[in-house]
């Protein structure tokens, strides 16, 4: 199977002479910033390989995009915005296009599979559904439960 969800596929770039556009893949684009209704700012998106497909603000319908487009295999990760001060993967200069896998397991906030949403938190009952944001369904499951999507 093709893989949609690329390393820094909603990047623009530069080869040379030529001008690549970036992927428009569920309506994102990269460094989007949204003044209203939005879920998370400055937001990092990777694929289930830990590669960074782009960065910017999420609001309700991408999350309901994302997970009405995704494919059986995919899985799209968000986290949240880098805190340069705090994250010491981060401020150690570590590439952040390619974290392993155990960063993105410690710092998603959020994961989307082919028509689910997850909200990684141990603060609710594993399991429940949830509306946030205006986002129903929302399955909580626990930060040690989310390796079980990578399956």
């Amino acid at each position: 199977m093709e893989k949609r969800l690329t390393k820094r596929m909603y990047y623009q770039r530069l080869d040379g002479q030529t001008f690549h556009e970036s992927s428009t893949l569920f309506g994102l684009q990269n460094g989007r910033i949204c003044e209203f209704e939005r879920v998370l700012h400055d937001a990092r998106w990777y694929n289930r390989y830990g590669e960074k497909l782009g960065w910017g603000d999420l609001v309700p319908e991408d999350f309901e995009r994302i997970a009405s487009g995704l494919k059986s295999d995919e899985l799209f990760i968000i986290l949240r915005k880098v805190d340069m001060y705090r994250d010491s993967y981060v401020r150690a200069g570590s590439d952040e296009d390619h974290p392993p896998l155990e960063y993105l397991l410690r710092e998603c906030l959020f994961i989307i599979r082919s028509k689910e949403i997850f909200e990684i938190t141990d603060r609710q009952q594993e399991g429940t559904v949830q509306e946030i944001y205006g986002i129903y369904p929302v399955k909580v499951i626990h930060p040690h439960s989310i390796r079980g999507l990578f399956i």
